[in-house]
């Protein structure tokens, strides 16, 4: 009986690290998830209203925050109605930073009704938004969240040793 309890015990030793790590790369990947649903969600109700439609983040979940590097909370809103189709609160182990190319657009990402995100400088959107943990035992601790062509949306896995905002490509 001794022998069956040493032996549960070192299993329990080597499984609970283990587990830990597939829970927080579950939650950060959830979170990278939710965003690219947030995402497609504002771009195809974009089509559907022939209206531009923003994915921002939001400090009350009712309007757009107008200075913010870290997004704690995120809505998906018409702009003209100022209507919320969406609301996410991100969960408080993860952090999302968007790159300095969405910071600097309107502060979010915003669709035409063409479907299409462009920037300040109305050429189509190229940015990161980045969805990372600060853990030390989970090796690829962010997800790197890419629109490219105004539209493709991609999801990247690597390691960030800081939870920095992601450069512009």
């Amino acid at each position: 009986m001794m022998v069956a309890i040493a032996v549960l015990a070192i299993m329990l030793a080597i499984a609970v690290p283990s587990f830990s790590q597939l829970l927080a790369s579950n939650r950060l990947t959830a979170q990278a998830n939710e965003l690219v649903a947030a995402l497609q969600v504002a771009r195809s109700e974009a089509i559907r209203r022939n209206a531009r439609v923003i994915l921002c983040p939001s400090s009350d979940g009712a309007s757009c925050a107008t200075a913010a590097t870290s997004w704690t909370k995120w809505i998906v809103q018409v702009v003209k109605t100022a209507e919320v189709l969406r609301v996410n609160d991100v969960n408080t182990a993860v952090t999302v930073l968007a790159s300095d190319r969405i910071t600097g657009n309107d502060n979010g990402v915003t669709f035409r009704a063409d479907g299409l995100a462009r920037d300040a400088t109305s050429s189509l959107l190229v940015a990161n938004v980045s969805v990372c943990m600060t853990n030390t035992r989970l090796e690829q601790n962010r997800r790197l969240v890419g629109i490219a062509s105004g539209s493709r949306v991609s999801v990247t896995s690597d390691a960030d040793s800081g939870c920095e905002a992601p450069a512009n490509e």
